[in-house]
């Protein structure tokens, strides 16, 4: 899935400019009146005002393209041809021509004359065209010479594209000079929740500590304040000079009480929005306080209304969330059956204007397998088209029906889920390990789970997947299967090889929340 930093175009034009006529007149020409060829390209000029003027793109690139073919255009200023490039991109890019706009910006982007649309340009139609370094370069330009222009970027292109900079040559770096810049900018990710980019930090202060800037490492580690990157940076022996160094900074609880006000405080100032509710409701269930929960979501529930009449903005995209942390409280209260029919309700909805709702669909389906009930696990994922979704969904689908084949013994589904694991693995690196843990395959799961502690990429979430999380106090009588599983889970923590694996990189904690991965 791509997401792109659309631009309303009025907007787009505002941060061009305006066409810079004053030095346009041609080179090389000792007498007032312009060569034939440059009296044609004013003339052609005067008519993709007009066009630009009346919103006419298409008809205004058209212009601007053969201006840029004419031979009278060498003869222009260089301001001039600049001009000609820089609108022709913005005229090309709001008309959808990807191809002209591309060509048009590559021509515009001289460092001593791009302004921040040419850059805006740049980066989206790079994001169209599948072409992650130059989404990388732009964005990174973007932050570092036009900041402010961020606000125009959506939160999860700013991810995606961070996330991308890896994956290219000599990524950590290229990926690093990204952060770095964000950090700079203060950049925090517009109508989210509080310490909602510490993830980033955490990738940023990892860069750091590595190259032994731990000066840099420690300015950006004074601004966590997310509860979850704190657990990571515990469990991760490169953080121990950061955490040893201010331990009241870095106490579990605290960060969780910490993360619970400054929540409550963006829930109260959003009421119209049911976002902010869900992220602080999740937390109180985190923190094994459902009944706290509840009342919360009931509430937001009563006065949801409907997609077409709802007093909360984001009831398209956040309602069946609502739906999917009421379950998580019932089920945290022991009250199986009302939970299952919650996350029902979730997923019989649409899901960010799809027809299918993937992500309650498969947490469904989680539910019925961890109870001991995988029939119903495999028929509700029945409903579902596996490719449909991003790469880490159709690995999250995979481990649900693996765990549930796993249950009932078919050993040829297994097959065919670790089959597609096995070539996926990237996509969603702990789901091996899980599945392997639900199929008994214990030396397996070891296996994986040594390997990926011996990625530097994989070691930080490896090691979260391995943490020992609290178990909610009101569910005295788990499933017989969550029992096996925890029992798996604990003898493979006792394994002297993973204990090995483990203690190269970091430890693992008994934690004082609910694990809602």
């Amino acid at each position: 899935m791509k997401f792109h930093g659309l631009l309303l175009a009025a907007a787009l034009l505002a941060a061009s400019g305006q066409w810079a006529m004053a030095d346009s007149t041609p080179q090389n020409n000792g007498n007032n009146a312009p060569p034939p060829a440059v009296a044609k390209e004013f003339a052609l000029i005067d008519q993709a005002n007009a066009k630009l003027d009346a919103k006419d793109w298409h008809g205004a690139a058209a212009l601007l393209s053969q201006i840029a073919k004419d031979e009278g255009f060498s003869l222009l200023s260089d301001e001039t041809q600049y001009q000609v490039y820089h609108f022709l991109s913005v005229a090309s890019y709001l008309d959808n021509d990807n191809d002209t706009a591309w060509q048009a910006v590559q021509m515009a982007v001289r460092p001593e004359r791009a302004v921040q649309g040419d850059w805006y340009i740049r980066f989206d139609v790079a994001l169209r065209r599948d072409d992650d370094d130059a989404s990388v370069d732009s964005l990174t330009t973007l932050a570092e010479r036009f900041p402010t222009a961020l606000a125009n970027v959506a939160n999860p292109t700013v991810y995606y594209v961070v996330r991308q900079a890896k994956k290219l040559p000599i990524g950590e770096e290229r990926q690093a000079k990204l952060l770095r810049a964000l950090f700079a900018d203060h950049w925090k990710p517009q109508d989210a929740e509080p310490g909602s980019a510490d993830g980033l930090w955490l990738d940023l202060m990892r860069y750091y500590l590595k190259g032994r800037q731990d000066a840099d490492a420690k300015a950006v580690a004074s601004v966590i304040t997310n509860p979850d990157v704190i657990i990571a940076m515990r469990a991760e022996m490169l953080f121990d000079a950061l955490t040893a160094a201010d331990p009241g900074h870095y106490d579990i609880d605290a960060a969780f009480d910490r993360e619970l006000a400054a929540n409550r405080a963006w829930m109260d100032s959003h009421p119209d929005e049911l976002g902010p509710i869900v992220s602080y409701a999740l937390l109180l269930v985190e923190r094994d306080r459902p009944s706290e929960a509840l009342p919360l979501l009931d509430r937001a529930l009563a006065r949801a209304g409907s997609a077409s009449h709802s007093p909360f903005s984001d009831y398209a995209h956040a309602i069946n969330w609502v739906y999917d942390t009421r379950a998580r409280a019932l089920m945290s209260l022991d009250r199986v059956d009302e939970g299952l029919a919650q996350l029902a309700k979730g997923a019989a909805l649409e899901e960010d204007g799809g027809t299918v709702n993937v992500s309650q669909t498969i947490n469904l389906a989680d539910a019925y397998y961890l109870l001991g009930r995988p029939q119903e696990a495999l028929a509700t994922l029945a409903r579902l088209d596996r490719d449909s979704g991003s790469p880490y969904g159709r690995m999250a689908y995979e481990e649900a029906r693996g765990c549930a084949y796993a249950e009932i013994n078919d050993t040829a589904g297994l097959a065919r889920t670790m089959a597609y694991v096995n070539d996926h693995v990237i996509d969603a690196p702990g789901v091996k390990a899980n599945i392997l843990i639900c199929a008994g395959d214990l030396d397996g799961a070891a296996a994986a789970l040594i390997a990926n502690l011996g990625d530097p990429d994989l070691a930080s979430n490896t090691l979260r997947q391995l943490q020992i999380y609290r178990k909610p106090a009101a569910v005295t009588h788990p499933s017989a299967f969550e029992q096996l599983l925890d029992q798996r889970r604990d003898a493979l923590r006792a394994r002297a090889d993973l204990k090995v694996a483990i203690d190269k990189v970091g430890r693992i904690l008994t934690l004082p929340v609910l694990d809602l991965e």
